[in-house]
């Protein structure tokens, strides 16, 4: 068994980060036991020994399978601001900006899906990780006029990404765009004029996958279809857009759109995250508009900073709870993609992240933390000469 194992372990979890100590630690006392055995032959040590190795190995070796990957499954990305850090260069959150998480950085810090480091880096990143190349406002055109699929692409051919996402199509349809979503619900832009907006999208998100393939023809790659606008509230609560009619329109524009990248996706052998039937799946577990984990209430079209809505002060983008229903998605599709075994986050872990719950009343969805911590402090602390 390799010790390195057990400093993997523990570092991936959010209670015990002692680095390579506790392996040291670890690895003297495992030989002061070994030595006591062979010395004395006792009965005793023997089944300590043996029963306790045995349990080491399943606990230690085998804990990872339950939600961590063995080693760091390294992802690249780039989209818009579905998947551009909020503890980066947006700072969302406003007052509880220290609770507020995007499902990106709640794998990196619950799953210990690797991003590449944290840091300031030029255009058309800002602050965030080095593989995480998505920019808040992007269209499926300023993605490729970004560079994010190049130098995404440059990563990948370093071999330095396991997998890659990409988000992107939703700023082509937002309200808060003057060419977005008012052209096609007011009927400006429409029949063929639409359809080669369409086209054009769907052939941006193609370059940008072609980009990655000619990279790594056998990476995988997750691509995220584009959620209808319409159930955001950045649409049903202005006024503007009260007409039902003409927001079909939109919705029709966006499952066009989706039509032709799934087909795109298929034909590539990408795995499709289809974010409107991920809407549906949350829907099932609202009542009256709110969303219950472990007894908390959040009110999912409620705007606000503060974590018990469910969406941000600025309708768009998602509180952690609403990011943490997202994550579980993320991590079912990396999971397909890659053959992981990442378990999907608990509401506790989601509720704790959000400053709902403390951190030191969730059971972790992870590993058995408690258990293993004791029997390394056991055998830290043991006295082996001791046992005859």
């Amino acid at each position: 068994m390799k010790l390195c194992q057990a400093q993997r372990f523990l570092s991936n979890t959010n209670c015990f980060k002692r680095g390579h100590s506790a392996c040291k630690g670890f690895a003297v006392n495992l030989r002061q036991l070994r030595s006591g055995l062979l010395l004395s032959n006792g009965y005793i040590k023997g089944v300590i020994w043996l029963s306790m190795a045995a349990w080491l190995a399943v606990e230690i070796v085998l804990s990872p399978t339950r939600g961590l990957a063995q080693s760091p499954l390294r992802v690249g990305m780039m989209g818009d601001s579905g998947l551009e850090e909020y503890q980066g260069s947006d700072n969302r959150g406003g007052t509880y900006h220290d609770v507020s998480f995007n499902w990106v950085e709640l794998l990196a810090r619950d799953r210990g899906i690797y991003l590449g480091e944290w840091g300031d880096y030029s255009e058309p990143r800002r602050t965030g990780y080095a593989y995480n190349w998505a920019r808040t406002g992007a269209t499926a055109a300023s993605l490729i006029a970004q560079g994010q699929h190049t130098g995404l692409a440059a990563q990948v051919a370093a071999g330095e990404i396991d997998v890659v996402v990409i988000s992107i199509g939703l700023n082509d349809f937002v309200p808060y765009k003057e060419d977005g979503y008012e052209p096609i619900y007011s009927g400006q832009v429409s029949g063929a004029a639409l359809t080669t907006r369409i086209d054009t999208l769907v052939a941006n998100v193609t370059a940008a996958i072609d980009t990655i393939r000619q990279a790594n023809p056998d990476i995988p790659i997750i691509m995220a279809t584009i959620p209808d606008i319409n159930v955001s509230p950045a649409v049903f609560n202005d006024a503007r857009f009260s007409d039902p009619d003409k927001r079909q329109r939109v919705s029709d524009a966006v499952g066009a759109a989706n039509t032709g990248l799934v087909e795109m996706a298929e034909s590539r052998g990408l795995v499709v995250l289809d974010m409107n039937a991920m809407y549906s799946q949350l829907v099932e577990r609202m009542v009256d508009g709110r969303l219950v984990l472990d007894g908390v209430e959040i009110t999912m079209l409620a705007v606000g900073d503060e974590p018990h809505n469910g969406v941000l002060g600025d309708s768009i983008h998602g509180g952690t709870v609403l990011e943490g229903f997202l994550a579980n998605q993320y991590i079912e599709a990396l999971n397909d993609a890659t053959g992981a075994q990442l378990s999907p986050l608990s509401d506790e872990e989601i509720l704790a992240n959000a400053g709902l719950i403390s951190s030191s009343t969730q059971t972790s969805g992870t590993v058995d933390v408690p258990s293993t911590l004791w029997f390394l402090r056991f055998l830290e602390t043991t006295n082996w000469k001791s046992i005859r």
